[in-house]
């Protein structure tokens, strides 16, 4: 029973270590989506912004050659 109430304790250690990997894992993740998502919009609204001083409000059309 005390070898086995050990290996039950060991298995939960290792699985706290774990969860608290994953989880440093997640947030890391998390924090690189919310600084893509900044780089997206500011890339988003800088190409609008360029496409307003061109004059461009066209759609991307295919050349007639295609």
């Amino acid at each position: 029973m005390e070898k086995r109430l050990m290996e039950l304790e060991m298995k939960l250690s290792y699985q706290e270590s774990l969860v608290a990997d994953l989880n440093e894992t997640v947030i890391g993740q998390q924090k690189e989506i919310d600084t893509l998502k900044a780089s997206l919009s500011l890339l988003t609204k800088r190409v609008q912004e360029l496409r307003e001083l061109s004059g461009e409000n066209l759609p991307h059309t295919r050349p007639p050659h295609y």
